[in-house]
């Protein structure tokens, strides 16, 4: 699978003009609206090639289809809290208002298919959920919370110049969805032995005895609890405000999720100019292997910076050989 988390909205506000906590002027307030799309998803080889190229291939053999996993979480963050003016550290509370999730997962789980391809059985353990399918984009069908630290901490190299390394907390949280979330399960232990296809021909069997019972297969409605996908990531940034033209950048990330590799990236910052500045780093892992990370900045004084960059390099010239297309865009505005 090719997962991906994306923002489709992100507006953040800062003030520093006026301090929430009497005595301590250095820290100001912010808040700030999340529109958060999650899309998680591994598919074992089996199961991908018999859905795109069909069972030619396995014809007398059985197909393994067991640890796939599909995911889908839709939500909005509404946040408040403190940022530092000297570090822009910052720790925030959210509410969080949930439209839509859709989780299931594949246990043991085979598909066996004779050699005439006349006859097929199969064994089934599964289980997961889905929300209530009300249409509406932001309808919430949920609610919870999540904790968010952004900690910047900031430090001198041997020479003498300042550096910033940056630990992130994000999206410690959970979100309850209310009673009509359906929730699905399969008996591991049932094991359908399929049906003969000459059989069905010749009008000496039918399917239509089959049902939702017979197949093992279980179905509710009741509330459940879902734990938001936490990150977590240490990564040194870039000083913009260092003499260095050249700086070094590393890092590493981590989405609690089991469709998610440890993420690891090393490259370089450069700044030609006070208003222009350049990044790039080889990454592994996340949602997919190598990738190629490219990022442009233009700053207008001290009250606009302007980005675009993209997080796979390579997938976005050439999908063949990349792990998918991404573009992202941002402004950062000082009144």
């Amino acid at each position: 699978g090719k997962p991906l988390m994306g923002e489709i909205l992100k507006l953040m506000y800062s003030n520093f003009n006026i301090s929430p906590i009497k005595g301590l002027p250095n820290l100001g307030f912010i808040v700030g609206i999340e529109d958060i799309n999650y899309v998680s998803s591994n598919m074992a080889s089996d199961l991908y090639n018999i859905a795109f190229f069909g069972n030619q291939n396995y014809l007398g053999d059985t197909m393994n289809f067991s640890f796939s996993h599909l995911q889908y979480l839709h939500y909005q963050k509404f946040s408040i809290g403190l940022i530092s003016k000297t570090s822009r550290s910052s720790l925030k509370i959210s509410f969080v208002s949930g439209n839509k999730s859709i989780e299931y997962r594949l246990g043991n789980t085979w598909m066996y298919s004779s050699e005439l391809s006349d006859s097929i059985k199969f064994n089934l353990n599964a289980e997961g959920f889905r929300t209530d399918s009300a249409s509406s984009y932001f309808t919430s069908k949920g609610q919870g919370f999540a904790f968010d630290l952004n900690h910047n901490f900031i430090y001198n190299n041997r020479k003498g110049k300042k550096q910033v390394l940056n630990f992130k907390l994000g999206n410690l949280g959970v979100i309850f969805w209310n009673n009509n979330t359906t929730y699905n399960y399969v008996d591991s232990a049932n094991t359908y032995s399929g049906f003969n296809a000459l059989d069905l021909i010749n009008g000496t069997a039918s399917t239509s005895n089959l049902s939702s019972d017979t197949l093992g297969v279980f179905s509710k409605q009741r509330s459940k609890a879902e734990l938001l996908p936490f990150e977590l990531s240490i990564q040194k940034l870039a000083n913009r405000n260092s003499d260095q033209k050249l700086q070094l950048i590393f890092g590493f990330k981590s989405i609690i999720s089991s469709d998610y590799k440890p993420y690891l990236f090393v490259g370089g910052y450069y700044a030609p100019t006070e208003s222009l500045s350049l990044s790039s780093s080889i990454a592994y892992g996340g949602f997919g292997g190598f990738k190629m990370r490219l990022n442009a900045n233009y700053f207008l004084k001290n009250t606009l910076r302007i980005s675009i960059g993209t997080y796979d390099l390579i997938g976005f010239i050439s999908p063949k050989y990349g792990f998918g297309k991404s573009l992202h865009f941002s402004t950062r505005i000082k009144f």
